[in-house]
């Protein structure tokens, strides 16, 4: 057994080996996140090359000054190129720039244009073809804005080679890379401790929702998705860090700094962007909202109407109260596709090729996956609106039989006598041959019937009076209306007569009882009499005693 010492020391390294891998773990997601974000940052900053890059045309050259670009000049004058232009203009710059003073940059009209000087000297020209007449431009004012450019430019170029500014530029990125650290880092553990409390808290309160003993939320998915939320919001938190804080850190450089206020600049036109959509779609939600409020109202209205029709608190000719349910879900699904339909052009989105061809395909796969639905929710509503059968109704549908328990929209359910539940689609009882043995005649319960065969041997009056004391020898029949006889065929050799009795029953087991026991008392009591029960396949009760055979029409004669 080791000393307290030891199995101390094994929990601090057990501790400490956790939090190492906390750590590690928190630094790879915070890397990853980094890596992530550094690639959307050069995406949103290198976006709008394409567009300045078309804008070009062949003859076009644009003069730069250190990284900031100072005037596109398109064309050539008195036989020099554009090109031959910016390399002539840089020149003169270059001369310019290695003065101790500070260049001073003036204009003067000429008659082919304006041109821009420096300290007096003439640097380029700006003519009538260098300048976009559609929006209105003159050559004095774009060789103005050129100007103003031209003398930022020469600015920035004159503190990129002093010393002092590089180093105060390299000081500042310094200090804002070091904050841009930590707020990672801060951003990271914030999430992770929020991330741990919310997890236990959303456990502990799905353990509480309990049914019988059962959790009613998975605990496991809660806590997943929770760590999936954060881990989100951490990087796109971490994604806008780190855009600011490259475009902070290469504003500082005069070498990169016009790549540093592109980003920006891309930046705030997306946001702004976004902004602006989002104010628009703002009215069409409002739109949206209202159609939903509607419909939702709409259907409270119809809920009180449904509520006292299915209570019997209100009476109405057109609808019965166990119509009520189906009627119900019936008008909610018609609203909502109604409020569908009128609210999805206000759908943020919705004129999109996109969003267009997701609607075509979901509704191609509606119209090939739900035919045979449909089919059987229409069956459905015709059993429902037709009264065709009821909810209680003791029926027969081929070699099913029992008590309708759940008329479905797609599916009907019945209970049978052994305890069975039998679902059967609503299309196979409209297509098939149903007896209802509850509707058939006034009276309280269900019809049950028995079918005999008897010789002509027997007078018909006998076979009568036998089917009826059998069914007074029954307890749970109805005597209103009283057990009555029906001869319902004249064979070849044999007369069919039905018995028909009413139970007031409602259970279906004691029904099948009761049937059961109707047919042993029609046996016992034609045994009695000693009637034989002719039927195809039946053996006559008398010949039990010798060698069994089938009653045949060769065997009658006889």
């Amino acid at each position: 057994m080791g000393s307290p010492n030891t199995a101390r020391e094994k929990e601090d390294l057990r501790k400490a080996r956790r939090t190492f891998l906390d750590g590690s773990s928190a630094l790879r997601r915070l890397l990853g996140a980094w890596l992530v974000s550094l690639g959307m940052a050069l995406t949103v900053l290198f976006s709008s090359h394409p567009a300045e890059a078309q804008a070009l045309t062949r003859e076009s050259e644009v003069l730069y000054v250190g990284d900031r670009a100072v005037v596109t000049l398109r064309g050539s004058v008195g036989g020099y190129t554009a090109r031959e232009r910016v390399t002539s203009a840089n020149e003169r710059l270059e001369r310019a720039l290695t003065k101790s003073t500070p260049p001073k940059v003036t204009l003067d009209d000429v008659e082919l244009g304006t041109r821009v000087l420096v300290d007096g000297e003439p640097v380029f020209l700006v003519t009538r073809g260098d300048v976009d007449v559609q929006i209105g431009e003159t050559p004095h004012f774009l060789a103005e804005e050129s100007a103003k450019r031209l003398e930022r430019a020469i600015a920035e170029v004159r503190r990129q080679r002093s010393q002092p500014f590089m180093l105060q530029a390299l000081l500042t990125a310094g200090a804002g890379t070091l904050v841009y650290a930590i707020l990672l880092w801060v951003l990271s553990r914030l999430a992770t401790r929020l991330t741990r409390r919310l997890s236990l808290a959303a456990a502990s309160r799905a353990d509480r929702l309990q049914a019988r003993g059962v959790s009613i939320l998975d605990t496991g998915r809660i806590l997943r998705f929770i760590r999936w939320v954060f881990v989100a919001l951490t990087w796109v938190m971490g994604a806008g860090a780190t855009i600011i804080w490259l475009a902070f850190v290469l504003s500082q450089f005069p070498y990169t700094r016009a790549w540093g206020e592109g980003l920006g600049a891309n930046l705030r036109r997306l946001a702004w962007e976004v902004a602006v959509s989002i104010g628009r779609a703002v009215p069409e939600l409002l739109v949206v909202i209202f159609i939903a409020v509607a419909a939702r109202t709409a259907i409270a209205i119809s809920s009180w109407f449904f509520d006292r029709v299915e209570e019997r608190r209100l009476l109405v000719a057109w609808m019965d109260p166990e119509l009520v349910r189906p009627t119900r879900r019936v008008f909610g699904f018609l609203v909502w596709v109604f409020a569908l339909a009128m609210a999805y052009p206000y759908l943020p989105g919705s004129d999109t090729e996109a969003f267009k061809g997701l609607s075509v395909l979901v509704g191609l796969m509606a119209s090939l996956g739900s035919s045979s639905v449909i089919n059987q929710a229409a069956s459905g509503l015709t059993l429902m609106y037709a009264r065709t059968i009821k909810v209680g109704d003791f029926i027969r549908i081929d070699d099913a039989e029992g008590t309708v328990v759940e008329i479905g929209v797609v599916a009907t359910r019945i209970r049978t006598g052994l305890g069975e539940m039998l679902v059967l689609p609503n299309a196979k009882i409209l297509s098939s041959m149903m007896k209802n043995y509850s509707q058939p005649v006034h009276g309280d319960g269900c019809v049950l019937d028995v079918e005999v065969s008897v010789g002509y041997t027997t007078p018909w009056r006998v076979a009568q009076t036998l089917l009826l004391q059998a069914a007074d020898d029954v307890p749970g029949l109805s005597p209103t209306p009283p057990p009555f006889v029906r001869q319902v065929a004249l064979n070849d050799y044999n007369a069919t007569y039905r018995l028909v009795a009413r139970t007031p029953e409602e259970d279906p087991i004691v029904r099948a009882r009761i049937l059961s026991d109707l047919r042993g008392a029609v046996r016992d009591i034609f045994e009695r009499n000693g009637v034989d029960i002719i039927s195809p396949q039946y053996l006559s009760l008398s010949q039990r005693t010798s060698v069994p055979r089938a009653e045949t029409p060769e065997s009658l004669r006889s």
